[in-house]
């Protein structure tokens, strides 16, 4: 009779380890995307309750005011005859209603000309409070969304302290087209944009939409939507990029245009703005003035990007939407009849 040996040992061959290696690593790369695409979800899903609070704040500040907040507006010391300096937008006005009252209580004096400091020469840019970040104007699927402080200028303006600090990768619709910025055409007169007409949309400078002047729908026009915030690198002349910042606008910085469709390979057009990141093209000015500006609307969503529509809902739009609904989305008040989108 044969007999075990109970001396000997048992295990895998070389082969087994192999096959089995090579298993795992078969299940590995099947479940990596599966775990991307769940992760991915969520900070949609995060992205989209953001720009939905937003949403709810300006809905709340409307009651309050009975009109929504101006796209750009500053204090009269700060009535340059260049539109692009020494401003605020809408988000700073909107803080008390997104949980962030103690930072408008530290801006607020400077907001409304009755802080003992202020000048001409104290820009938005170095305020106190305006360092202090505030995730919810952040999208989580963004790569560039956790920076929060611009490059300082070189010994220039304000000696050095220039920069913009704190910003957003959402933004308010100004309609269909860009912003073209003129040294000459800054009338005071209620409400121009900075060329002294009115633009298209729900937002632009010294705007006072309210929601009776939303004649296209509510639910057919867009209030907000997402860009991208890209980082900065090297020398501020050439490195730095104020897509997305909130203080002390130069241009639409926290404003977009749907003259193109989301995440277009047409180029955004800012005075300060890398051009050299593929995914987010950007056209710098050779001159600051004189020059249509605009952003388009970007995300790391694959497919599309997120907006906000008047009606405070929040919608998905792909790349792929048709140009011509897109760019109707745009508009307060043109009379469009929008199709499926």
């Amino acid at each position: 009779m044969c007999r075990t040996n109970p001396f000997q040992k048992t295990g895998f061959t070389l082969v087994e380890l192999l096959v089995v290696i090579a298993i795992i690593g078969v299940l590995v790369a099947l479940l990596l995307p599966a775990v991307q695409q769940a992760r991915e979800a969520a900070r949609r899903m995060q992205c989209g309750n953001n720009l939905k609070q937003l949403g709810l704040a300006l809905h709340n500040y409307h009651g309050t005011h009975n009109v929504l907040p101006p796209g750009k507006v500053g204090p009269s010391v700060f009535d340059s005859i260049n539109p692009g300096v020494n401003r605020i937008g809408w988000i700073p006005l909107l803080l008390p209603y997104i949980e962030q009252g103690a930072i408008h209580e530290l801006v607020k004096p400077y907001m409304d000309g009755t802080a003992p400091d202020i000048s001409t020469s104290n820009s938005p840019s170095v305020w106190p409070g305006t360092r202090t970040p505030i995730m919810a104007l952040n999208c989580p699927s963004d790569p560039g969304s956790s920076k929060q402080e611009g490059l300082t200028t070189p010994g220039g303006a304000f000696g050095g302290a220039y920069y913009p600090r704190t910003f957003s990768n959402y933004a308010a619709c100004q309609g269909s087209d860009g912003t073209r910025l003129s040294p000459n055409t800054n009338p005071v007169s209620d409400p121009p944009d900075a060329s002294g007409t009115r633009l298209n949309g729900m937002f632009y400078v010294r705007s006072k939409t309210r929601m009776r002047d939303i004649t296209d729908g509510l639910s057919n026009t867009i209030m907000l939507g997402e860009i991208r915030i890209a980082p900065d690198v090297g020398e501020y002349d050439t490195g730095a990029d104020f897509r997305g910042y909130i203080w002390n606008l130069d241009g639409p910085t926290i404003w977009f245009s749907t003259k193109f469709t989301p995440n277009t390979v047409t180029q955004d057009r800012l005075s300060r703005c890398r051009e050299d990141i593929p995914d987010m093209p950007c056209l710098r000015p050779a001159s600051l003035t004189g020059w249509t500006y605009w952003l388009h609307p970007r995300s790391k969503h694959p497919g599309g990007a997120q907006f906000c529509l008047a009606d405070g809902s929040v919608r998905f739009i792909s790349n792929t939407v048709n140009g011509i609904v897109f760019n109707s989305l745009g508009t307060r008040a043109d009379n469009e009849v929008i199709g499926e989108y």
